[in-house]
């Protein structure tokens, strides 16, 4: 007589496998498709799980990004509720 336990066991393994299976070909696909943005990706996630989000570097480059997208959020909601608003000549623009 069959084990029901060994063959739910068996159909499991294989299910996973399968998914490890389609993982990988996944996997593969985006690195030749595109490489240099999983470079990107496995380092931002090495930093992360290495602890740099605790770092002086990380809040500073957190708050220098806030800036800037407080800045175009400002000239984008200057340019809608004014038709005429322009940067103020002489000033660095982003």
């Amino acid at each position: 007589m069959r084990d029901p336990d060994q063959d739910r066991r068996t159909s499991d393994e294989r299910g996973v496998l399968e998914t490890a299976a389609d993982l990988e070909r996944r996997l593969t696909d985006q690195v030749q498709q595109q490489p240099l943005m999983t470079v990107g990706v496995a380092a931002g996630v090495g930093y992360v799980l290495g602890g740099g989000l605790q770092s002086r570097l990380t809040a500073l480059l957190l708050a220098t990004a806030t800036r800037v997208a407080l800045a175009l959020v400002a000239r984008e909601l200057g340019a809608r509720l004014s038709p005429t608003f322009a940067p103020a000549a002489g000033k660095h623009q982003l």
